[in-house]
């Protein structure tokens, strides 16, 4: 396998920067290349994340929810053609909406994590699964169901409800009797907000160094985003996936089956570098997770995270890049010391000149931090290190992401994980 030398190279250089957070699994032709455990599952007791470690998956469960559909689709407990008001009665001008539907994104129900105030107090409140319900079909559809696709766990809230009607059990019960028990997943299952799981790792947020993250009530999320589990066990999904040992090919290739979007059922489906990828991320209380299948290779890479921030699903895309052909050289580089001179000149505001985004940069006990905003717009604070290339340039590297600034006469050439340039100039 002519990419592993290229492929430590880079895990290696990540996690001397301290890159890595988690638990990291690839696998090729089913059997494990690199199984990995980096950091902390628990800061505050000094417990490492280990292959037992558990961590909360996020809306990788929605292909978990789609699997249970599918399944009951086939043992014919429910047809997913038919109107979601064949169950949901009390849904008004619900009849031209379908199971379907609901596992592509496409019923035009708004996501219920898109409502105001959901992140800063909705999400902390017990609620019950038909509550949700009551909130769901009170509201407006953003577009005619089958026409347009926007990625909703409301859909997968009224799938998880379904399921629950057809099948007489709690989805947790139908997620152990039609998945987990088959398979021989052990340890995988449903969180809800008593419920103790032993190895569950603490999830953690970034402020100069790592903070608490605000926890989500989890009475409510279940089939959408609501399930926990371990690498090991993913990788038995992973191959009972590949190998079809829950459904037939004809269910498989229609759950895989994109519609009106690059949406499938549970799976995102997309192209990289040639290769069809089937893959999902998950996030959810400082928890990042990631799966990236390449059937056509027999190849897979799974990260989970217990840290918010880590850019996870760059970190599988840029190893089955390093899989399929790109080469990665780790930079050769020196920590040099910051003058407090240099410290004053940078210290201020920064706005792009593309897109109006800033960030501000502080000195703090002789120290250089920029705070800015990363995803849904949460803000982070890091540490600027200063630090001279092997060719002689200085640049300043973020600790904890792969994120760097090019000091130039005029402006701040700002590169993110995903090497993408920005110019930044003083406000």
């Amino acid at each position: 396998m002519a990419y592993i030398d290229s492929l430590y190279e880079y895990l290696d250089f990540y996690e001397k920067n301290n890159y890595l957070q988690g638990n990291l699994l690839v696998l090729d032709k089913g059997k494990p290349i690199i199984q990995r455990s980096y950091g902390d599952a628990s800061i505050e007791y000094g417990i490492r994340n280990s292959v037992e470690t558990k961590f909360m998956i996020g809306s990788l469960t929605k292909a978990f929810t789609s699997m249970i559909v599918f399944i009951l689709h086939e043992q014919k407990q429910l047809d997913i053609n038919e109107s979601i008001q064949t169950y949901l009665t009390d849904f008004p001008d619900s009849s031209e909406i379908s199971i379907y539907h609901c596992l592509t994104c496409t019923t035009g129900f708004p996501d219920f994590t898109s409502m105001k105030g959901f992140w800063e107090k909705e999400m902390r409140l017990t609620r019950t699964l038909d509550e949700m319900m009551d909130w769901i079909k009170n509201q407006e559809q953003l577009f005619e169901a089958g026409t347009q696709h926007a990625y909703s766990s409301s859909d997968y809230l009224i799938l998880t409800k379904i399921i629950e009607l057809t099948t007489g059990l709690s989805y947790e019960k139908a997620l152990l009797k039609y998945v987990l028990e088959p398979l021989d997943m052990k340890d995988t299952g449903c969180l809800n907000e008593q419920k103790i799981v032993h190895d569950l790792a603490d999830s953690y947020g970034y402020w100069g160094s790592e903070i608490k993250t605000v926890k989500t009530n989890l009475s409510f999320p279940l089939g959408a985003y609501g399930m926990y589990s371990t690498l090991p066990d993913l990788q038995i999904w992973n191959q009972a996936i590949q190998e079809n040992r829950l459904l037939s090919e004809e269910s498989a290739v229609k759950m895989f089956e994109p519609f009106q979007s690059t949406y499938a059922c549970g799976w995102d489906i997309d192209n990289l570098m040639g290769q069809l990828c089937r893959q999902h991320m998950g996030i959810i209380d400082g928890f990042f997770s990631s799966i990236r299948q390449f059937p056509e290779k027999d190849f897979t890479v799974i990260f989970l995270s217990n840290q918010a921030v880590l850019p996870v699903t760059t970190i599988t895309k840029q190893i089955a890049e390093i899989r399929f052909g790109k080469k990665y050289t780790a930079p050769t580089e020196e920590r040099i010391v910051l003058s407090e001179k240099l410290q004053g000149e940078l210290v201020g505001k920064y706005i792009s000149e593309n897109n109006g985004s800033s960030f501000e940069i502080i000195s703090e006990s002789n120290r250089l931090y920029v705070q800015m905003p990363k995803r849904y717009d949460v803000l982070y604070k890091f540490e600027l290190i200063l630090l001279e290339s092997a060719s002689g340039f200085t640049f300043l590297r973020t600790d904890k992401i792969d994120e760097t600034m090019r000091i130039t006469k005029d402006a701040l050439i700002y590169k993110d994980v995903d090497g993408v340039l920005s110019q930044f100039r003083k406000s």
